[in-house]
């Protein structure tokens, strides 16, 4: 329970950590966050662990903004002509239970509309959470396990699970960063894949964009895991 909400949340037991994959796949830290779509280069895979902060701390503003028009998270399962986006939306409100009146609030969405089985549907299914004041970072939690994608943002304050039917189930398998927001110009930032330090090419963000730091896990079944 989230007792500065009077909330309850959901988050994966301690016990999940213990199916991770060590060493990680990706690990960025604290990088300018690309405007569009920036792949994570040497991460595939359809059974993934993967933990997001979105910092606003170094920012004009110092916290997460509450504006409408910004959205930023997570593509996986992509491939040349599909991808299941969870992403954040910012914007908005929504009930308050301590204060009996409406907060600034965020959205975490689930988009499956891309991911192309010919057999199946599509759907856009969002779940609005409430920003604490001066809050400064908001952090995703995603797991990956095969058909099925879990998120948990803000240590459980929102949660989803869906579904995904890729078509190309054994090559739709990349993740990226996405970010879409206006007016920013080109820069380079690094980050680490298998221990080797790799430069994308990337957009600048400009100082009310976050910095961002990412770790990817490859998890392991656990019917494979031994104490």
């Amino acid at each position: 329970i989230d007792p500065d909400l009077l909330q309850i949340t959901l988050y994966p037991v301690e016990e999940m950590n213990l199916l991770r994959v060590a060493p990680p796949l990706a690990h960025l830290e604290g990088s300018a966050l690309a405007q569009g779509s920036t792949p994570l280069a040497g991460v595939h895979g359809n059974a993934l662990d993967v933990e997001v902060t979105f910092d606003w701390s170094h920012t004009r503003s110092g916290q997460i903004p509450t504006v409408p028009g910004i959205e930023l998270g997570l593509a996986v399962l992509v491939g040349e002509y599909e991808q299941t986006l969870v992403t954040f939306k910012t914007g908005g409100t929504h009930f308050n239970n301590r204060t009996r009146r409406d907060s600034p609030a965020a959205v975490l969405a689930i988009d499956t509309r891309h991911s192309r089985a010919g057999d199946t549907t599509g759907s856009l299914t969002s779940t609005p959470f409430i920003l604490k004041p001066g809050e400064t970072n908001l952090t995703l939690r995603l797991l990956v396990d095969m058909s099925v994608v879990e998120a948990f943002a803000m240590g459980g304050r929102a949660s989803m699970i869906r579904r995904v039917y890729p078509k190309q189930f054994n090559t739709s398998l990349g993740v990226a960063l996405v970010y879409k927001a206006a007016h920013v110009a080109a820069a380079s930032s690094s980050f680490v894949v298998d221990q080797a330090p790799v430069r994308i090419a990337q957009p600048q963000a400009k100082p009310n964009a976050p910095l961002v730091t990412v770790t990817v896990w490859q998890m392991r079944s656990a019917y494979e895991w031994k104490a």
